[in-house]
């Protein structure tokens, strides 16, 4: 069984990025109180 540590060395440096705003208005015009994104680039 491979160990999953040794996977996430070979992806290289992974770089957590995150945005946040309030008040997000959708295209249907539905109104987000909060909305908070993350992801990894």
């Amino acid at each position: 069984m491979s160990n999953p540590a040794s996977k996430a060395e070979e992806l290289g440096i992974v770089m957590v990025k995150s945005f946040a705003t309030k008040n997000f208005r959708l295209q249907s015009g539905e109104v987000l109180l909060e909305l908070k994104l993350a992801y990894e680039i």
